[in-house]
């Protein structure tokens, strides 16, 4: 009994172990006869992903190809490059269609429709490949297989703003000390709260909302109470006679569209920490309404503008003077 029992198992060990050898052939054969996965990914413009703010209306384009198998090279690229994201969706290059033969994937200028400032572009690519090792024929005069990749995914950028006329804002600030800040040997400058109201109209219906702001020397910025962005000590420090930075953000999310009762009393415009374009805005000769109030705030620190403790120094620091903000809300 015990040796029949012995018998059996090894029989059954025995088909187990043929059927495991056998599945694994037949998924060896199917690896072998599956077409290798080709991607395009990582699209840059100026060699950053989806930039909010460039300072060209020419920017230059890269990509990268992926695939499984080795000794894949690009023979031509079919780049679109889209006003709305729903065109790109849809393959509709409205503002350049180009199809750019060889293998040059990185620093492709754009040569398409001219853009102006506060422009965003929508942009895809697809490339055509070898099939990869043991493509390459054995005679010169054989033309190889070419693969055709699927479309990337919809990539971005934005134009930011190229001249000083495009910047409506002015800059404004408190030319002076708090009565609680000190400017004396150990001085003490204290932040600078702004917060600006302004509504929409309830008909209006905002598709693309995009804040350029420069707060020197360092800003935090808030819309209907959520921070804008999650920059730190934002601006980069710079030489100010020279160089002045400011960021971009895309600031459509943190629109409010809820109904809120607000008084349209006459602002004083000249103090107005920001300039807000958008097509429709609410005023009825001092009447309450119904519109979408939104409220802007920003909170300005001096950062290396405003020098502090010069008179502690023996050698003296360049100061800019108390910190200053400029902003734009483009909507």
């Amino acid at each position: 009994m015990t040796y029949t029992c012995t018998r059996w198992w090894m029989t059954a060990v025995v088909i187990l172990v043929a059927i495991l050898m056998i599945c694994s052939s037949t998924a060896a054969r199917k690896k072998n006869t599956e077409k290798p996965k080709l991607t395009v990914c990582d699209l840059r413009t100026e060699h950053m992903t989806d930039p909010m703010s460039i300072d060209t209306p020419t920017p230059r384009l890269g990509w990268r190809i992926e695939s499984t198998d080795q000794n894949v090279m690009q023979t031509s690229a079919h780049v679109i490059v889209a006003s709305t994201r729903e065109k790109a969706e849809a393959l509709e290059g409205d503002l350049w269609d180009t199809t750019i033969e060889g293998d040059r994937s990185q620093w492709v200028k754009y040569e398409g429709k001219p853009l102006k400032s506060n422009t965003r572009c929508y942009w895809r690519v697809q490339v055509t490949t070898t099939v990869g090792a043991g493509s390459e024929p054995a005679r010169t005069d054989i033309v190889p297989e070419r693969v055709e990749s699927p479309w990337s995914s919809v990539a971005m950028w934005n134009v930011g703003l190229l001249t000083e006329s495009d910047w409506r804002g002015r800059w404004i600030g408190l030319d002076r000390a708090m009565p609680w800040d000190r400017e004396e040997e150990h001085s003490r400058l204290s932040s600078r709260y702004l917060r600006k109201e302004f509504s929409l109209s309830d008909s209006a219906k905002v598709r693309q909302a995009t804040l350029y702001i420069s707060g020197l020397g360092l800003y935090e910025c808030f819309i209907n109470g959520q921070r804008v962005g999650d920059q730190v000590l934002a601006p980069m420090p710079t030489d100010y006679r020279r160089t002045v930075l400011y960021n971009a953000y895309d600031v459509t999310g943190l629109i409010d569209h809820s109904p809120l009762t607000i008084d349209h009393s006459p602002l004083n415009i000249d103090h107005s920490p920001l300039t807000i374009d958008h097509s429709e805005r609410a005023a009825n000769n001092g009447q309450r309404s119904m519109v979408n109030g939104q409220c802007l705030a920003v909170v300005l620190g001096n950062g290396r503008y405003y020098t502090m403790q010069q008179k502690k120094k023996p050698y003296k620091i360049t100061n800019f003077g108390y910190p200053t903000l400029r902003l734009n809300l483009i909507v």
